[in-house]
């Protein structure tokens, strides 16, 4: 690669992304696909919170790809489904991004019998805090596709996007709002759960927002509104959101940093009354000074930036782009320069998942790195004419 990270050369990175998800159908494994594997599942531990917990961090870890030897299948994310029909609506491919947007609505899941559907994952996982059975509706997954969902609610090419806004915006406010003992209310990651996180939280609130905005009721703007302000007391004095309110979700890291300030301005864009302006500022203020290295690298955490993951560097160009930063262009290449010189591996046609202290973990991740860098890259190729002077661009190397 050329000593400038160029427009054509990004193209090019681009194209072999495209053709690595697409050759496989955007299907592949996860880092927390773990509790998919057949070879567990025939053995009693899968009843253990302890177990299930043990193997879901020991394939997330590995460097090496266990879930060949476990049985772990290739799975299709609702989330990779939602970000491939982005992609291809920002470039104009949109027959393409229709085709994506119906698959994504056909990938809705129940809850409860009620009739309602939104999005989760194909497999079960383990966390500290709760378990969550496969194709169970979460936050994430659901707030990813109502995402998508309202750039079509208006276009006859998908004439379910409004529905399924509708739906998955009901189905939040009647099974993930928790009120507190204070009379605080915040939305959880999934129904099962009590467990505060404030990323989660807030796009939830966006859900409800942006189910207002299709349509619904005016008591979801009220239930997102308390969300928010349940966030807002809790950003520090710096200017930063520790992950949740748990013992263990106390560090503050790039990517959900990112995803809370995307998500505070997209609601505040469907309800400007909101009134999110200094907790942005500030907010946005912080992820600057403290989540980014000197040449570009995206930080894991506030203190650190280990492990480099493509995620931060992803979401750091979504955010910078999303909130119309007047750096934006620079700040973006800038940082997928440097995600690419730590990354990149030129003879698989993907980036790699994690950069450790001892070496590259090569596994590719369809979901979790190939395309939110793909989105990334497409943010960056919109404005084109912005080109860094960068060093020399090294394949990273394999573990």
């Amino acid at each position: 690669m050329s000593s400038t990270l160029t427009t054509a050369e990004l193209q090019t990175i681009a194209r072999k992304l495209d053709e690595s998800l697409q050759q496989e159908r955007y299907a592949g494994w996860d880092p927390f696909d773990a509790l998919n594997s057949r070879l567990f599942n025939v053995t009693p531990l899968r009843h253990v919170p302890v177990a299930r917990l043990a193997l879901t961090q020991l394939f997330k870890r590995s460097p090496y790809n266990l879930r060949k030897y476990a049985g772990v299948p290739k799975s299709v994310n609702a989330v990779t489904i939602a970000l491939a029909a982005e992609v291809a609506r920002r470039e104009c491919h949109m027959d393409e991004a229709a085709l994506l947007v119906k698959q994504l609505i056909e990938m809705r899941v129940q809850d409860d019998g009620d009739g309602l559907r939104a999005w989760g994952y194909p497999f079960p996982w383990q966390a500290k805090a709760f378990f969550v059975a496969r194709n169970s509706p979460n936050i994430i997954a659901t707030a990813y596709a109502v995402r998508e969902l309202m750039n079509w609610r208006n276009n006859a090419a998908v004439p379910g996007a409004s529905d399924a806004i509708l739906s998955a915006a009901k189905l939040v406010a009647s099974r993930f709002v928790v009120a507190t003992e204070d009379n605080r209310r915040f939305i959880a990651y999934v129904p099962q759960s009590r467990a505060m996180v404030h990323n989660a939280s807030l796009w939830g609130a966006y859900v409800l927002t942006a189910g207002v905005a299709a349509g619904g009721p005016e008591p979801w703007l009220r239930l997102a509104e308390d969300a928010v302000n349940y966030s807002l007391a809790a950003q520090g004095q710096d200017g930063s959101w520790a992950y949740g309110e748990a013992r263990h979700h106390q560090f503050v890291d790039g990517f959900h940093t990112g995803y809370v300030l995307e998500a505070l301005h997209r609601i505040s864009r469907i309800a400007p009354h909101m009134d999110v302006a200094a907790a942005l500022a500030k907010g946005v203020a912080f992820y600057q000074e403290n989540m980014f290295e000197a040449d570009g690298t995206a930080k894991y955490y506030s203190r650190s930036a280990w492990p480099i993951d493509a995620n931060p560097a992803a979401q750091a160009v979504i955010t910078f782009n999303e909130l119309g930063l007047s750096d934006a262009g620079a700040r973006s290449r800038e940082i997928m320069t440097a995600a690419v010189r730590n990354l990149w591996l030129e003879d698989q046609g993907h980036f790699a998942y994690q950069k450790s202290k001892r070496g590259i973990t090569a596994i590719n991740y369809p979901r979790w790195t190939q395309i939110w860098l793909r989105v990334a890259l497409s943010l960056i190729l919109e404005r084109p004419d912005t080109v860094l002077p960068v060093a020399r661009l090294p394949q990273a190397a394999h573990a």
